[in-house]
């Protein structure tokens, strides 16, 4: 199991994915069961 917690703050560890027009929770990182990726809040 991995754990990826991505909590309150500007992004900058996620530059240049996280920034003021993409917001960490919209971003496609995780692994879904049919081979693409999810945001956070697709998985939730």
């Amino acid at each position: 199991m991995k754990i990826l917690l991505l909590s309150d703050g500007d992004g900058k560890r996620l530059w240049p994915l996280s920034n003021n027009s993409n917001a960490k929770q919209f971003i496609r990182l995780l692994p879904s069961r049919g081979g693409t990726k999810q945001s956070m809040l697709e998985r939730v």
